[in-house]
This record gives structure tokens, sequence and C-alpha cells, in this order.
């Protein structure tokens, strides 16, 4: 296989609301006449106060959801200067099955054609919300 290289960067961004409930937000798409995205980096932000809030993590290929992992994202991740961003792909215990560069890295390859979403399973308190960004970029 030929080496793949990313030939456009992007930035990838996604906020749940209280009004989402449960309903699966799309982070980034890969085009189907593409070679598809490579996600290099992924956080997580929350202005929640009251609760810790699990996101659930989900591949659509051909309209079919592939749940991929769940990370519990904590109250004020990244909103407080004491509570510091989620760090998706890096987190201790989850998305250990991801790919790793030589340096150490995780990323996520998302194929031509599919989609990485992302959803709370729980309803967030009102005027709270979850932001989800990722970088990477279109595969040459």
């Amino acid at each position: 296989m030929a080496a793949l290289y990313v030939s456009s960067i992007g930035s990838y961004v996604v906020q749940i609301a209280p009004a989402d409930t449960s309903t699966l937000k799309t982070i980034a798409s890969a085009s189907s006449g593409g070679k598809g995205v490579k996600i290099e980096a992924m956080i997580a932000t929350s202005t929640e106060t009251a609760s810790a809030r699990d996101l659930q993590f989900v591949i659509t290929l051909s309209a079919v959801d592939y749940i991929i992992d769940t990370i519990t994202c904590p109250v004020n991740s990244g909103f407080t200067n004491s509570a510091v961003a989620l760090n998706v792909l890096g987190n201790a215990t989850k998305f250990l099955w991801a790919n790793r560069d030589a340096g150490g890295n995780p990323y996520l390859y998302i194929p031509p054609g599919g989609v990485l979403k992302v959803k709370s399973l729980t309803t967030l308190n009102t005027g709270k919300v979850i932001s989800v960004y990722a970088q990477g970029g279109e595969l040459a």
C-alpha cells in the first residue's frame, strides 16, 4: 500500500446542545470519490457544570452506524482554568485501538464515503453545550 498523506488541512467542529438530546452529530465526512480523511487530533470541551456526560463516537458506512468508542467528558472540560479539554484520541483508557504514527500519536482514518459522528448519551442541561474539535485533513 502506498503511503497516505494529508493533502489539505481540515478543522472539523460540532456542538452538542440540549435540544440535540441523543442525536448523532457529524464531525467529519470523507467524500465518496476521494481517498478518505485522516483525523490526527480530537478534543472535547463542556460547559456542563452538574454532570459528566458520556460521548459516543460512531463511524457511518453505507448508512449503517458503527460505534467505535464511548468516552466520558468531565464537567467544565476546557471551560475553566482548572479543567483541561478532554483529549479524545490521546485518552489513557479509550481509543486504545487507534492507529499510532512513528511518534506514538493516535490517529483515525475515515474511509471514502464514511462519516465520523458523535452524540451525548444523555440530554445536556439547559444552556450547556459540548463542543468537539478534530484536526486532520483529506488524504492524497
